[in-house]
Formats: structure tokens, sequence, C-alpha cells
């Protein structure tokens, strides 16, 4: 966005040297980190229109780790996925649920579910009342293998 200039930053942090460009206002475009002669780390980061965190990819040696926000309409955070290497990791879904959900049906008092994923596949879903577990779904091929629910 041409109405924010962009700003360098060097600093030392330990061993390292912490290159960052933000934009005039504070949020980070890009973070890199060098030792030596050679860059170990760089994040970048990408924004909505609104100004809120879209996309965090930080790369590491050969690995990429991807975070990816979606908002709703109110800006509240609907959903965030973790990805290695464009794999899908851990996907985390927030009250009021819409199609983001998908064919899930979450329980009752449910304000978020986490999925975690093995390889790509789902292994697990976790459901949350605020920070309280509710409930743990076992998932293989798509099917829910075991449960286990947890009390108030």
């Amino acid at each position: 966005d041409d109405s924010y200039p962009a700003t360098s930053i060097t600093e030392l942090v330990a061993e390292e040297i912490r290159i960052v460009r933000q934009l005039e206002d504070g949020l980070e475009l890009v973070s890199s980190y060098v030792q030596g002669e050679e860059e170990i780390q760089r994040i970048e980061f990408e924004y909505t229109n609104d100004r809120r965190l879209a996309v965090r990819e930080e790369y590491r040696g050969d690995d990429v780790y991807t975070e990816k926000y979606r908002y709703g309409s109110d800006g509240g955070l609907l959903e965030k996925r973790e990805l290695t290497n464009n794999q899908l990791q851990q996907r985390s879904v927030y009250a009021p649920f819409g199609q983001e959900a998908g064919a899930v049906t979450a329980p009752e008092s449910t304000t978020s579910f986490i999925e975690l994923f093995s390889e790509g596949d789902l292994v697990l879903r976790v459901y949350y009342n605020e920070q309280k577990r509710l409930l743990e779904q076992v998932i293989q091929q798509g099917e829910v293998l075991r449960e286990r629910h947890f009390e108030d």
C-alpha cells in the first residue's frame, strides 16, 4: 500500500542481525535474521485491506512455515490454518461457525475447535468452550474412531 511508506530497522540480537522492513505505522512486512553473510530465517507478512494479519510465512533452511488467517465481516477471527511446506498441520475455527466449519457439527457450547493433521490427513479434532476442552475426536480416513468427553 503506497499510502504507508516503508522503513527499515537493523538491530543486533545475540549473534544474529535482525533486519525489519515495516510500514510507517509499525506493521511488519519482512523480518530477516542474518548470521555472518547467511540469512538463517526470513518472516514475511501480508495484511488484509483493513490491516489485519492475513498471512505469515517463515522461511528456515528448506522449510516454510505458513499461518493463514480469515476474518468475519465484524472483524473477528474465523479461521487460522498452519502449514509446513504447504501441508496443513492445524486448523483452528472460531465461533460463530459458518461455511469454514464445513460438515462439522460442534457441541452446543463450543466457541472454537482445532483440527490436527498428519501428512495431510485429519487425525484429531478438539472442541473448546473458551479455553476449556469439551470433546476430543480421534479420526481416521474421515471417520470418528473414538470420542472423549470432558466434564465441567
